[in-house]
C-alpha cells in the first residue's frame, strides 16, 4: 500500500511532466496555430488539475497559481485576433505557466512539512475525541479505561513531534513515552521541567493500565488528562 506522501509525490511529478510536455506546444514550427490551439485545450485541464492540490497542500501560493493564470488570459486578450503570428502570446503564456510548474515544485521540496502538517491536523482532530472520551469515562468513574486512552494519547503525539525532530528506533523493542521524552530532551524540544512532568503523566498511565498494589485515583486520572492536554498545546 503506497503511503500518502507517495500519492502525493506522484500526483503532482505528473502534473509536472504534463506541463511541461503541452508546454513545448508553444515553440514555433509550420502548424504554429495548431501547436498554440491545443496547448490552450490542454492547459485548461492541466490548470483544474493542478489548482486542487495547491490549494489544499500550499495555500500561501493559491495567490500567485491564480495570478499567473490571469496573465495566460489576459494573454489571449490581447493577442485573439493572430494568435499564431504573435510572439507575445508565446511569451507571456511561457512565463505564466513556468512559474505555475515552480510552484507546482514547490510542494515537491517542501513535502515533508506538509505531510507532518495534514498529520498533525488529523492526530489534533484524533487527540481531542479521543480526550473527551476519557473525560466521560472519567465522570462515569472508569477510572482505568479514562487513563488508558489518555496514556495512549499521550504517546501518540510524542511519537509524532519526536519523528518531526529526527527520532530513530535504536532497537527492535517498541518505543515507550520514556523514549520519546528522553529523545526531546536530548534535542532540547523539552527542558527539564516538561521531561519530569510527562514522567509524572507516564507514572499515572502505567496505574491504569497495569496491575498495581493499588487502584488509580480519581484525580490522578484527571491530572493525567488535564497534563496532556498541556503537552498537546505545548508540543506542536
Amino acid at each position: 500500500m503506497t503511503s500518502l506522501k507517495e500519492n502525493i509525490l506522484l500526483e503532482i511529478n505528473n502534473l509536472i511532466k504534463q506541463g511541461n510536455n503541452f508546454l513545448s506546444n508553444l515553440e514555433g514550427g509550420e502548424e504554429e496555430e495548431v501547436h498554440i490551439e491545443l496547448f490552450q485545450s490542454n492547459y485548461q485541464l492541466w490548470y483544474t488539475k493542478a489548482l486542487a492540490p495547491v490549494q489544499s497542500l500550499l495555500p500561501g501560493r493559491l495567490k500567485d497559481f491564480k495570478a499567473f493564470y490571469k496573465d495566460y488570459i489576459e494573454g489571449i486578450l490581447i493577442n485573439n485576433e493572430r494568435l499564431s503570428m504573435v510572439d507575445g502570446f508565446r511569451s507571456t503564456t511561457s512565463n505564466a505557466v513556468d512559474q505555475q510548474i515552480l510552484i507546482l515544485k514547490s510542494i515537491i521540496a517542501f513535502i515533508d512539512n506538509i505531510i507532518y502538517n495534514i498529520n498533525n491536523v488529523i492526530n489534533k482532530e484524533l487527540s481531542n475525541s479521543d480526550l473527551n472520551s476519557a473525560k466521560n469515562l472519567l465522570n462515569s468513574n472508569y477510572l482505568r479505561a479514562a487513563g488508558a486512552i489518555a496514556g495512549l494519547v499521550l504517546e501518540r503525539h510524542l511519537r509524532m513531534v519526536c519523528i518531526k525532530n529526527g527520532y530513530q528506533k535504536i532497537d527492535n523493542r517498541c518505543p515507550e513515552i520514556k523514549d520519546y521524552r528522553k529523545h526531546l530532551l536530548l534535542k532540547e524540544i523539552i527542558d527539564y521541567t516538561d521531561n519530569n512532568g510527562i514522567e509524572r503523566l507516564a507514572t499515572i498511565r502505567n496505574l491504569c493500565c497495569h496491575a498495581k498494589d493499588r487502584e488509580p485515583r480519581r484525580e490522578e486520572v484527571y491530572e493525567l488528562i488535564q497534563g496532556v492536554e498541556r503537552i498537546i498545546a505545548k508540543l506542536t
